[in-house]
């Protein structure tokens, strides 16, 4: 059911009959820990995940100059960036050479 990129959260939790909250606690409970490598211009943002959820907000990292999502963070606090980015390898975090943000 999820396989697909167009499903979303609130599509899912209708399907599910749970909240969509729960439905966002599930997937970043349970989603792979693959890792897209870091762009040269990385864009750190925040989205609000709602009054139920665990944590508030979650930080998404981008890349610039496609617009490709990069990696969720779960928490937007400065550890959880740092521990998200501090968790790669040098040489890719070496490569990062611009970051964009508004938090």
């Amino acid at each position: 059911m999820v396989k697909s990129e167009n499903i979303t959260f609130n599509l899912i939790a209708k399907k599910l009959n749970i909240s969509n909250t729960s439905a966002m606690n599930i997937f970043m409970e349970n989603a792979p820990k693959t890792q897209i490598p870091l762009p040269e211009i990385l864009c750190l943002d925040e989205v609000y995940l709602g009054r139920k959820s665990r944590r508030k907000f979650a930080g998404i990292l981008m890349d610039f100059e496609s617009g490709k999502f990069i990696d969720l963070v779960y928490g937007r606090a400065v550890e959880d960036c740092i521990r998200s980015i501090g968790s790669r390898s040098r040489e890719e975090r070496y490569n990062v050479q611009y970051v964009s943000t508004d938090m």
